[in-house]
């Protein structure tokens, strides 16, 4: 019996960290419902390869390098974006990264770090996005916060760090 699968044809869609784990299953499986995916993230050789393979499969994939903790590559990702697409209808904010040690132990550099990539780069880039998302007739966000910290921002909290929140936060 074959399964009718809901479609995003037609849609676009921006995934951050779209290169591995999280944010590369979310962009494969967006690609393979219809959507046109443009997937962000830091190292190049990874972004063209990912890019190229769904493109040999005749998906709709692009993409850029970025490092999203950065003020200046939000900006140029958005303006990018700009001039790809007219409107943005699913934008995925999965970058994130951490230090693996005692947060009592991160210098003000690291805890900068951490916090311009998990949580002001999703900021900005949602403010940023405001514009080609507000095009959309059916607009949709999801930020992936998954460290303990991020908690007050959703009110909750799903743990995929590998055991780390046990060993030291």
């Amino acid at each position: 019996m074959a399964v009718n699968r809901w479609r995003l044809d037609g849609l676009r869609a921006l995934v951050t960290g779209g290169t591995k784990g999280i944010g590369h299953a979310i962009a494969e499986e967006i690609l393979h419902l219809g959507a046109e995916v443009y997937i962000v993230a830091r190292n190049l050789d990874a972004v063209e390869q990912c890019v190229a393979a769904w493109q040999q499969q005749g998906l709709g994939a692009f993409g850029s390098a970025a490092d999203l903790s950065l003020s200046g590559d939000r900006h140029g990702l958005m303006d990018t974006l700009k001039s790809h697409w007219s409107r943005l209808d699913i934008l995925v904010n999965n970058v994130g990264m951490n230090i693996r040690k005692k947060a009592v132990e991160y210098s003000t550099d690291e805890y900068d770090t951490i916090m311009g990539t998990n949580l002001r780069s999703t900021f900005e880039i949602c403010q940023k996005a405001y514009p080609l998302l507000k095009k959309s007739k059916a607009a949709s966000v999801a930020a992936f916060l998954c460290m303990p910290a991020a908690s007050y921002v959703t009110g909750d909290c799903i743990a995929v760090d590998g055991g780390f929140m046990i060993n030291g936060f």
